[in-house]
């Protein structure tokens, strides 16, 4: 049988409060008093630094960030600088490992097999990079990954690049190379993607690899 998992979408969310609100589904899930938690959401314009990150791999100088209103943020996730914006699907999975793995790697390598079929729905083939997390389409990066986890429940997760503005990746440089190694749905298909499609294919993708009966709560139910 299926455990269940509660699915919450917030539409475009702050990126402190996306945190905030991840701590506070970390303690509930703790104590047992949600179930398995699937995030979704899209953040305004901002660059986060994980563990092994460095304010070195930001390329922009500080007014070009201003004029383009993207702020920075120093996080506890573990992998280097990312860009988050519009059109780019960020999960946040609040997972209680100790009823799945306790594996980090186990868990990374079930993220990237989520996007990997999703991207088979779009005919697209992804794939793992040695050296390298996230998933990779013809040699560029179309998801970033990066994880923590918190007496076995994990938060952060992923970011799927789907129409999101690439030009603002070239304000940085993950895996220590340029933004230019990113690509996108929009840029590997030619055409705009609907965004809404993709997020339930994810959520789809998402209960398969990890075993789990997916069901949308309501906003104003979140966290309960």
């Amino acid at each position: 049988m299926y455990r269940k998992c509660n699915v919450v979408y917030l539409g475009s969310c702050d990126y402190q409060e996306a945190y905030a609100y991840q701590r506070q589904l970390i303690c509930k899930r703790m104590g047992y008093k949600i179930p398995d938690t699937l995030v979704l959401l899209y953040h305004p314009p901002i660059l986060t630094i994980g563990r092994k990150g460095a304010r070195g791999h930001i390329l922009a100088p500080p007014e070009v960030l201003r004029k383009e209103g993207i702020l920075v943020y120093e996080t506890d996730r573990s992998g280097d600088i990312t860009y988050h914006g519009p059109g780019q699907l960020v999960a946040y999975p609040i997972l209680d490992l100790r009823q799945h793995a306790r594996d980090e790697l186990w868990l990374m390598s079930g993220y990237e097999e989520v996007i990997i079929r999703v991207l088979k729905d779009f005919k697209l083939n992804g794939l793992r990079m040695d050296k390298c997390t996230g998933v990779w389409v013809e040699g560029k990066n179309i998801c970033s990954i990066g994880i923590a986890i918190n007496n076995w429940v994990s938060y952060h997760g992923f970011a799927l690049n789907i129409n999101v503005n690439l030009d603002h990746f070239r304000y940085i440089a993950p895996y220590g190379k340029s933004g230019e190694i990113v690509t996108s749905l929009q840029k590997m298909l030619s055409r705009k993607i609907n965004e809404e499609n993709v997020r339930d294919r994810v959520v789809r993708r998402f209960g398969e690899v990890f075993g789990l009966e997916m069901n949308s709560a309501l906003a104003d139910d979140k966290g309960k």
